[in-house]
């Protein structure tokens, strides 16, 4: 066997075993949203695709202007919500985009909240304003109003087999 085969079936090895230990009933869950930074995420060995998912996205240059032009800290917030501790989705990605387009824009930390849950039914500060219907989900508020459920419209379009980057679908949400 050579070297290659054994790491990968250490790999292998390793995550069949986090995964029966997961799926343990003596495990508790918090199923309360957990508030993170983009850098808490980072710093988090699970996620290392993350980083390099956020490095390698290049947004649209024309819509990063509008973006910036449309935002306004004083009347906009967004909140994601997504599922860090599971790579069960490709939609994951749209997460990490979504942070390289705040930064790309100087958009302040104070104005968006990043959250990992465990499911859509988990409890989050928000939750009296909206739900949320599937993980992961990026929401648009418009002073108190949730305007804007990103990638619910971004699922609604892969029906139809229609791409939209999630910069377009934030500068959507800015202008409801």
């Amino acid at each position: 066997m050579n070297k290659q085969s054994t790491i990968n079936n250490i790999i292998i090895a390793i995550f069949s075993l986090t995964l029966l230990i997961s799926c343990s009933e003596n495990v508790s869950y918090d199923e309360n949203a957990i508030k993170l930074t983009i850098q808490e995420i980072i710093d988090t060995p699970t996620n290392s695709w993350f980083k390099t998912e956020m490095n390698n996205y290049k947004p649209d240059t024309n819509i990063i202007r509008e973006i910036i032009n449309n935002f306004d800290s004083n009347k906009h917030k967004v909140y994601l919500y997504a599922n860090f501790s599971c790579g069960c989705s490709n939609q994951q990605t749209d997460i990490s985009h979504l942070c390289k387009v705040f930064k790309e824009c100087n958009i302040p930390e104070s104005s968006y909240e990043i959250y990992s849950m465990r499911s859509s039914t988990g409890k989050h500060p928000y939750k009296s304003r909206f739900s949320i219907s599937e993980l992961p989900e990026c929401i648009v508020m418009k002073d108190t109003n949730a305007v804007y459920f990103m990638l619910d419209t971004m699922r609604e379009h892969k029906l139809y087999a229609e791409i939209i980057p999630v910069e377009q679908l934030l500068l959507n949400g800015l202008k409801k």
